[in-house]
């Protein structure tokens, strides 16, 4: 499971300026400066940090840990979202939480590696997976939109598409 990344902000932005239209460089840096994304250099999805997320038509923000569009209050909204950190791929289209998200909001997130942890004895081991020429990685996503009834706000929020590991993986 993916519950920890790096991800610093030129890799979040280095799509975005592959198309070298720097009027929308401009207003993705400032979108992200307003919702705080940063550089993660070891982020928890726990801790549900805005990321940039890219879709087949541009760029937006959206938070760690998935709120379905269903949802009816703010305690059912904290509570589900750290259950959605992740969606695993074999069972991604029969949970109703993925149901939208999968079918609407499909997208991409680039990160430069990704944390997970083996254990040996009492001790959990922590181990960096990245690309070997240091290229980004892309983490397919799923994205839906929450209406806060009580104040109104349109909360974006993702989940981190995951499977079973293999070869190197698998181990850990």
């Amino acid at each position: 499971m993916c519950y920890n990344v790096q991800s610093l902000l030129e890799t979040q932005l280095k799509r975005a300026v592959k198309t070298q239209n720097l009027e929308a460089i401009a207003e993705l840096r400032e979108k992200l400066a307003v919702f705080g994304v940063e550089n993660y250099y070891h982020t928890s999805g726990f801790q549900h940090p805005p990321m940039l997320l890219e879709f087949k038509n541009g760029f937006d923000i959206a938070n760690w840990g998935l709120i379905p569009n269903w949802i009816k209050d703010e305690r059912a909204a904290k509570d589900i979202r750290t259950k959605t950190i992740n969606a695993r791929l074999e069972t991604l289209q029969e949970k109703p939480s993925f149901q939208t998200a999968f079918e609407k909001g499909r997208a991409v997130l680039s990160v430069d590696g990704f944390f997970d942890f083996s254990k040996d004895r009492q001790k959990t081991i922590p181990h960096f997976l990245y690309q070997k020429d240091r290229a980004s990685l892309f983490l397919v996503c799923v994205k839906d939109e929450w209406v806060n009834e009580t104040s109104g706000e349109l909360v974006s929020s993702f989940s981190i598409v995951t499977q079973k590991g293999v070869g190197v993986i698998e181990s850990i």
